[in-house]
């Protein structure tokens, strides 16, 4: 499962969330690093993130770590102020 969120200080940037917390940690066990890498091929900043951010998509994302066992990624991209159309085809190469 991808799930994306929006994060309105990033800017022409994603950040890809390994883990969710809420009453336990729980962590994706998808190869992140491998989806870094594929941004990074078309041209996409981004970075691994491993403190979360205690919001509406951290709750989301720890119901689904749990429920699909780890096999889920939280990627939060900026706001569509903080993009354009290019931005947005490179992220369509990646998540197609």
């Amino acid at each position: 499962v991808i799930l994306f969120g929006i994060d309105k200080n990033l800017v022409n940037t994603v950040r890809i969330e390994k883990v969710a917390e809420k009453e336990t940690k729980e962590f994706s066990t998808l190869n992140l690093e491998n989806i870094s890498a594929q941004l990074d091929a078309v041209g996409i900043s981004n970075y691994l993130s491993d403190k979360p951010t205690h919001y509406l998509c951290n709750e989301a994302y720890w119901y689904l770590l749990r429920k699909f066992n780890g096999k889920v990624v939280l990627i939060h991209i900026p706001s569509i102020k903080n993009i354009n159309e290019s931005f947005i085809e490179s992220l369509k190469q990646v998540f197609k």
